[in-house]
């Protein structure tokens, strides 16, 4: 399933409303910085709004609004707010969760890591070892 999350938001400027959104694909984007930057430009851009105007200025001071995640983004939404940190991590560990189901699978034959939590853990533990 793919991660994604809707941004979105709201701001007026010369007495008119909008409410420009988008739609993000978290599992295209680049969070290594640990943080999603530039989404003003990107809600702008696919919005129709000029980066270089005065409406653009006073979309960037208005607060960023969050909804419709799909995927582990789901578990990092709350009341409008994205996490992205948590977002990270749940990341991070289903990628390691897959990488040590590739090796038990490939050098045990074992088809689901789950249903053996003790060479879960010994692989989990010597892959920490290693990224040490």
């Amino acid at each position: 399933m793919k991660n994604t999350i809707q941004v979105s938001v709201k701001f007026s400027f010369k007495g008119d409303n909008f409410s420009p959104s988008a739609i993000l694909d978290l599992d295209a984007l680049s969070i290594e910085a640990k943080e999603l930057s530039d989404l003003h430009n990107v809600l702008a851009k696919q919005n129709g709004i000029d980066t270089y105007s005065y409406a653009f200025e006073v979309m960037e001071q208005s607060e960023l609004c969050y909804s419709n995640a799909t995927g582990l983004a789901c578990d990092c939404l709350e009341d409008g707010y994205f996490d992205l940190q948590r977002y990270i991590q749940l990341r991070d560990d289903m990628n390691v969760h897959i990488q040590l189901g590739k090796i038990a699978k490939d050098t045990l034959d074992i088809e689901d890591i789950s249903s053996e939590p003790a060479i879960k853990e010994a692989l989990l533990q010597a892959f920490n070892l290693g990224k040490n």
